[in-house]
This record gives C-alpha cells, structure tokens and sequence, in this order.
C-alpha cells in the first residue's frame, strides 16, 4: 500500500464555540482530483486552510506524504493555493505574475523564464505574457492564477472555488481544461467547491461534507448513484425521496410500502430488515412517463401539473392523488415542436425496480 499523499488525522477546528471542522478522518491519493462538495459554512473551505497552513488544528493532525506537517509553516509546505479572487498583480505582466514566486525563491533568470514559458503553454497563454490582467478576459486571468500557482510545481494544489466568478458557458469550458492540465502535469489537485455539476464534472473522487463531517466519499457516480443517506441524496442533483416502511424482504429484494401514495413499491440491490423507516431515492430521469397505463410493478398515477422545456430534455412535476409532487425528466429524442405532455393531463409515473436506492437518516 502506498502512503497517501494527504491525510487529515481526526482533525478538529474550532473557533470559540463554533466547530468548523468536526473530527474529519480523510485520505487523498497520489494524482487524484479530489473535491470538497458541500453548502455555505459547511467547513470545506476551513478544511483546505488547514491543509494550505493558514490555519491550525484545535486537535489531530495533518499528514502529507506521510510528513506530519501540522506545526509546519505555509510557505515551507509542498502545497500551493488558488484563491477564488485569483489574487494577481494588477502593476505586473502576465509574466511577471506567473514568475513571481520563482523570483521570491531566488532562482535564476534563465530558470525562470524557461519555466514561465512552459506554464503559459500549459495553460494556453502563449504570446500574452506581455498584457497586464486588466487586458485579459475572466477566463484567462483564472488561467494566469493558475500557472502562477502550478509554477512552483507543488506536490498538491488546492483551489478555492476555481471558477465561481466564470460564466456558465465559460465554467463548463474551462472545467475541461482544468482536468487536461491536471492530467498533464500529474499533481494531486484539491478543488473546494459548493457546485454539484462542477465537482461531478471534474473529480475522481468526491468529499461530500456537512456541518463540518465528511459524510460520503465515492467516485461522482458513486456519490450520485448510491448516496449513503437521505443528505447526500437530497443535496447531489434533483431527487424524489418517498418515505416509507420495509414490509417484505426477499435476499435483497425489498418491498417498501409507501402509505401517502397508496402503493408499494419493490426495490432490487438493496438491504433492510422488515419494519424498518426509510425512503426510496428516486432520480427524476429514472421515471418513464406514458399516458396508458404501464405493465411495470412501480407505477403511481396522477396528473400533469407544471412543464419546462429545458431544450435537450422536459421537467414533469406530477401531482398525485396524496397531493406529493413527483419530479420527472424525459429526454428530448426528437426534434418535435409539440410538447409530449400537457398540463392536466392525467398521466402514469413507472420505473424499474433497480432504478432507486434505499436512503436510511
């Protein structure tokens, strides 16, 4: 087994009364892009302080490439940070933002502009390291930002909300080059985001964190496939949780009564004992909608009560007879100006028996 290039040793931060970060016990290995997903105040950005040194632990320790570097000073840790302001030089040059912390280090000028040059063609600047960032678009000061701080070629990077101040079409571009440039240079990224689809998109494995806890660590499928509880499954993407009580269990074919909706539905791959309290995370593009009456075991009827049309796909929002709204998404497989569905419309939800998962707090 290799020795993890970060670990947080059951670390705790606290600040007076308040409990940033609560006993956290984390792994992250060599070359993995690693997120950190969780809502405001939820201790992530706390979590990357701690690692960064800009704060130190009220208990545990902080561990990297099985260094104990918990007492260890910022600047003479092997990590290097990205803030979400991006932080640069507005007197300096491209250049000369990207090379100051190698004149800092004292290293030679050849050194220096061999090494500047490469970082801006990692980052696809090359011929405007002449420009001050005022002359720069949003997307290419976060690149500068970002050669500056890989420069150094630290053994982990850390970014602070990365691409918060992008616009959406520039957010989902520049999340792929943030994987290519990792992928490329082989450093161990660590990305705090409260973004869902942003960590989705970019991680290999992801940190879901609540009050201070990591609650689930899996890869992005893992995570949005098979949430361990009813937070994780609430908080990654749209979801329709319906509450209920195991009434039969066969090897791992569970049947769960769901009494608001007057059914019960069957669920395969899953694990309960009879009696137990729980709900079924059901994914809205898992639902088949159809107006006839469907053969499937899991089936509800209702009626069409809102539609977004959403471009590749369609929102349904399907009132039942319990008064509960089902969230569905059909795809748009068509090219068709008429909408399948039309508000009113009584309508039939189904879905598979290995389309949802068993959520237990």
């Amino acid at each position: 087994m290799t020795e993890p290039v970060v670990h947080f040793d059951r670390v705790t931060k606290r600040f007076g009364d308040v409990v940033a970060v609560d006993d956290v016990d984390l792994e992250i290995e060599e070359g993995e892009f690693f997120a950190l997903l969780g809502g405001s105040g939820c201790g992530k950005t706390t979590l990357l302080r701690l690692l960064a040194g800009f704060e130190r632990p009220t208990s545990g320790r902080v561990l990297i490439g099985g260094e104990d570097v918990t007492d260890v000073p910022a600047h003479r840790r092997p990590v290097n940070m990205m803030f979400q302001s991006y932080a640069l030089f507005p007197h300096m040059s491209v250049e000369k933002n990207v090379a100051f912390g190698l004149k800092q280090d004292g290293l030679p000028k050849a050194e220096i502009a061999t090494r500047v040059e490469e970082a801006l063609r990692l980052v696809e600047l090359t011929g405007l390291g002449g420009r001050r960032p005022d002359q720069l678009s949003g997307g290419q000061r976060q690149r500068v930002a970002l050669a500056r701080a890989l420069i150094k070629r630290p053994r982990v990077l850390l970014l602070d909300e990365p691409l918060a101040a992008l616009d959406k079409r520039l957010r989902e571009q520049t999340q792929f080059e943030l994987m290519r440039i990792q992928d490329e240079v082989g450093i161990t990224f660590i990305v705090v985001t409260h973004d869902q689809e942003e960590a989705m998109s970019l991680a290999t494995r992801i940190g879901v964190m609540r009050a201070g806890r990591i609650v689930q660590t899996g890869t992005p499928r893992e995570i949005y496939e098979t949430p361990q509880n009813r937070f994780v499954a609430d908080f990654i993407g749209s979801v329709n949780l319906l509450d209920g009580r195991v009434v039969a269990v066969d090897g791992t074919r569970v049947t769960l009564a769901v009494d608001r909706l007057g059914i019960n539905v069957i669920v395969d791959e899953a694990s309960a004992e009879v009696d137990t309290v729980c709900a079924l995370a059901l994914r809205p593009e898992k639902i088949v909608v159809s107006i006839d009456e469907p053969t499937a075991p899991n089936r509800v009827e209702g009626i069409v009560k809102e539609i977004g049309y959403l471009g590749a796909s369609c929102i349904v929002r399907v009132r039942t007879g319990s008064g509960d709204v089902l969230q569905a998404v059909q795809p748009n497989r068509q090219r068709d100006l008429s909408l399948a569905f039309e508000w009113d419309q009584r309508v039939w939800l189904s879905w598979s028996e290995a389309s949802g998962v068993l959520v237990f707090e």
